[in-house]
C-alpha cells in the first residue's frame, strides 16, 4: 500500500492506494491534526511507501512524519497537480443540467482537491518507479 500526502500549511490531502492505483481511502485533514491522525493509522494499516509532495510546507511535514514512523519518506514533484486534481474531481463528479453544458469552462470544484492531489502524487510515484506493472 502507498500512503500519499499533499502537504499544506492549513490542510493535507491523504490518499491510500494499492499497486494497481486503486484508491482505498482519500480525505483531507487539518495539518495540525496530522500526527494525531497518522499515529494510530500506521499501527492499523500496513504501508509500504510513504509519499510526500515536494511543495508548500513539505519540509515541516516530512519532519513530523519522521518522528512517528520508520518508513522512508519519498518526495514527489507537485508541478501541475492542482490542475490535474481539479480535472479528476470534475470527472468523478459529473455536473448535471446547465453546469454540464458549461463544463468546458473548467469551473473550480466546490471543495478543496488536496485528496485528489495526493492520489496523483501516488500515481506519479508508481509510474516513475515502475512499481505494480
Amino acid at each position: 500500500m502507498i500512503l500519499a500526502i499533499d502537504p499544506g500549511r492549513d490542510k493535507c490531502g491523504l490518499a491510500l492506494l494499492d499497486y494497481q492505483k486503486r484508491v482505498h481511502r482519500q480525505e483531507i485533514i487539518p495539518t495540525k491534526e496530522l500526527v494525531l491522525y497518522l499515529t494510530p493509522f500506521f499501527r492499523k494499516q500496513a504501508v509500504d511507501f510513504l509519499i510526500l509532495g515536494d511543495g508548500t510546507y513539505s519540509d515541516a511535514i516530512k519532519n513530523k512524519l519522521e518522528e512517528i514512523t520508520e518508513l522512508p519518506v519519498y518526495l514527489v514533484e507537485e508541478s501541475r497537480t492542482t490542475l490535474l486534481a481539479e480535472e479528476r474531481y470534475r470527472q468523478d463528479h459529473l455536473y448535471r443540467g446547465w453546469r454540464r453544458i458549461l463544463a468546458f469552462i473548467k469551473s473550480k470544484p466546490k471543495r478543496p482537491v488536496d485528496d485528489y492531489v495526493a492520489i496523483i502524487l501516488a500515481e506519479r510515484f508508481l509510474e516513475d518507479n515502475d512499481i505494480g506493472k
